[in-house]
């Protein structure tokens, strides 16, 4: 079974997917300073990536 959590704050949006069947995580990251240049970092399997986009609110942010 996969877990996805999303913990949204004011102004950002973090989030995992987990997989039971592996008990480990398949993704997990965080979007900062929604309304801004918005920081998209994120972890898959140990590969760390960091991103900056313009994501103006929760919803554009949930989307990408």
């Amino acid at each position: 079974m996969k877990i996805l959590a999303l913990n949204c704050g004011s102004s950002s949006i973090k989030f995992l997917l987990y997989d039971t069947s592996v008990n480990d995580f398949l993704i997990k990251g965080a979007i900062e300073r929604l309304g801004q240049k918005s920081k998209v970092s994120y972890s898959v399997r140990g590969k760390k990536e960091t991103l900056l986009e313009k994501l103006d609110d929760h919803l554009q942010g949930v989307k990408y």
